[in-house]
């Protein structure tokens, strides 16, 4: 694991978060949909 730099192991934890952002404000946009409709 010598040959890993920190960057590059820290890159798929950063991309991982920014789509776990994403997929939540996509989730809270639709549970405020939701909500509007009914």
């Amino acid at each position: 694991m010598s040959g890993w730099t920190p960057s590059l192991a820290n890159e798929p934890q950063l991309l991982g978060i920014e789509d776990a952002r994403h997929v939540y404000g996509l989730l809270e946009t639709a549970r405020s949909d939701c909500t509007r409709s009914r």
